[in-house]
């Protein structure tokens, strides 16, 4: 019989600077807003990668992104003012890059287009191996790893339903999971 896995597990929050750290250290912007909006979001890597700049509303202090996760539901998500900057910096680099600031499509591109899920896992190991973390630490760093690490903080608060609309999780029943 196989053994079921435990609770998912979240970063430890030195790890997460590191991570950070490292983010902003690789010289690509668009790297840097990638961990900062896991690292701030709750959001699925394939959520990230979908997010489009008709998606986005900037505001003083927080900037919020309309996505559609798992069940097709609609919700939406508040990124802190430091996103927030750097979403900015990121987009002023494409104009620059592009020659005008781009209004519509997707947020987050490479070369080839569009990122995908894959290309943020490969964004998320490449940083994890710069941020000179241990190997252990390296391996439990999936871009998923972001979610259960912002839903802890948030639970330890005992803001429950603030995590559960935060993940899309409308269905939670507290003591329960049937949401899942």
């Amino acid at each position: 019989m196989r053994e079921q896995p435990g609770p998912p597990k979240a970063l430890d929050p030195t790890v997460v600077t590191k991570l950070l750290d490292a983010a902003h250290h690789t010289g690509d912007l668009r790297d840097a807003l990638v961990l900062e909006i896991l690292a701030f979001s709750g959001m699925r890597a394939s959520e990230v990668a979908a997010i489009h700049l008709e998606d986005l509303e900037c505001g003083l202090r927080t900037t919020w992104v309309s996505i559609v996760g798992k069940g097709c539901q609609r919700r939406r998500v508040p990124l802190p003012k430091r996103v927030g900057s750097i979403l900015q910096r990121y987009l002023d680099a494409r104009a620059a890059q592009e020659g005008t600031r781009p209004t519509q499509g997707s947020l987050l591109v490479g070369e080839r287009g569009a990122l995908t899920r894959s290309t943020i896992n490969r964004i998320v190991t490449r940083v994890a191996t710069c941020a000179h973390l241990t190997e252990a630490q390296r391996a439990a760093v999936p871009p998923h790893a972001f979610r259960h690490t912002v839903v802890t903080q948030l639970v330890r608060k005992r803001d429950l339903v603030t995590a559960a609309d935060l993940l899309g999780r409308d269905r939670y029943i507290v003591g329960t999971n049937q949401g899942q």
